[in-house]
């Protein structure tokens, strides 16, 4: 990689290339779902990649959720993470897809 890059960005461009075929059909990020009065199951977020994901890993801020669910809505580009119930919490993911 040319350029000034962090060690950080060296090791996602890698990381990329091995689990999608470039930087443009990977994502990553932290979406939430926040509730203080009741239990949430779900959270949205808009993965703008230019396909329907291959993969999608996840995990939540929750000690409680035993695992992620997710299904991916090809019309919208949402992805939608589905979870036992748990008074707001996070769910950290990486997305992507190979041609």
């Amino acid at each position: 990689m040319g350029g000034s890059y962090t060690a950080d960005e060296q090791t996602s461009a890698v990381l990329a290339g091995l689990i999608a075929d470039g930087p443009t059909k990977i994502t990553a990020g932290v979406t939430s779902a926040q509730s203080a009065t009741t239990a949430t199951t779900t959270a949205l977020v808009t993965h703008g990649l230019g396909s329907t994901p291959d993969f999608v890993l996840a995990q939540s801020s929750k000690a409680d959720v035993a695992a992620v669910a997710w299904a991916e809505n090809a019309t919208t580009g949402v992805i939608t993470f589905t979870v036992t119930s748990a008074t707001g919490f996070s769910i950290s993911y990486i997305a992507g897809y190979t041609a």
